[in-house]
């Protein structure tokens, strides 16, 4: 992605949600995209996968070039093929990638035997060696079920297996573990991790969490205000943040934080902020 700018039409003009963003992420590689709540990250993620309204409403400009194609260069028929093919997405709510009325086999099924050829006997028995890699213990029951019978942990697997099944080049990840327990988090987290290794797939990791990102990822971008502020491998960005806000957001940690003490809070739409000057924020 380069120099990507992403503006929705709002009474008052323009709302700029992006602002000359560019990243990268290799084969193989989990690249971590942090920042709290409004900071741009989603957005930014959605213009890869082009699920951003239309140019009516969001006017996207920039390059993105995804396993070797200018997306900008294809039809929207084209680009339907590609997503699913080679860009995969996790929603933070696994609810939307399934359908409630439709019994999971019956949905893993049609995407399956979509985007990779199969017969409808092939694709079942692909789709339960899908599911028992990702952890569901019964693929039988889990596959004749509806996703409402099913718990968040469970659901989430199948929306991760379902992602990882297609064989995308580029898997978007967006807050994929936040609404789960901190065992289940652990566990989904291992299995991102273990299936990027074996597939080589390029991971785009979201997350506010830090402590998230430190588990997975070898490069973070930090986002504020539609803004890259700051980016670089997370191990020195963990020991050396240069920019305020990254700091702030470190000390945020509960194991970064001093007992008793208030959390950093500050404008960060200052133009000190957003211009990285020195004293970060008041404590």
């Amino acid at each position: 992605m380069e120099d990507l700018s992403i503006a929705f039409a709002a009474l008052a003009g323009q709302f700029h949600a992006a602002k000359s963003v560019s990243l990268r992420v290799n084969a193989g590689e989990i690249v971590g995209l942090a920042g709290e709540s409004g900071s741009g990250k989603t957005v930014t993620a959605m213009a890869i996968a082009r699920l951003l309204p239309g140019a009516e409403i969001c006017r996207v400009s920039g390059t993105i070039d995804i396993a070797g194609q200018r997306a900008s260069d294809l039809s929207s028929g084209q680009f339907r093929h590609m997503r699913g093919r080679d860009i995969g997405v996790i929603f933070q709510d696994p609810n939307a990638a399934l359908n409630p009325i439709i019994r999971v086999g019956k949905q893993i099924n049609e995407v399956v035997r979509m985007r990779q050829n199969l017969r409808s006997g092939d694709a079942k028995r692909h789709i339960m060696d899908l599911l028992l890699q990702f952890g569901v213990r019964d693929p039988e029951r889990v596959y004749e079920s509806y996703p409402f019978e099913l718990s968040g942990g469970l659901r989430q697997r199948i929306a991760i297996a379902l992602a990882f099944g297609c064989e995308p080049k580029i898997l978007i990840a967006d807050e994929p573990t936040t609404a789960l327990d901190v065992i289940i988090q652990s566990k989904i987290l291992e299995l991102i991790k273990r299936s990027v290794q074996q597939r080589q797939t390029g991971v785009l990791l979201i997350s506010h969490d830090l402590r998230v990102l430190a588990q997975l990822c070898s490069r973070v971008y930090v986002m504020l205000d539609g803004r890259v502020v700051e980016q670089g491998p997370l191990k020195e960005i963990l020991s050396g943040p240069r920019h305020p806000y990254t700091r702030a957001l470190i000390k945020a940690l509960p194991e970064r934080s001093e007992a008793k003490r208030p959390l950093p809070v500050a404008d960060w739409r200052s133009p000190a902020a957003l211009n990285g000057a020195e004293g970060g924020a008041p404590e």
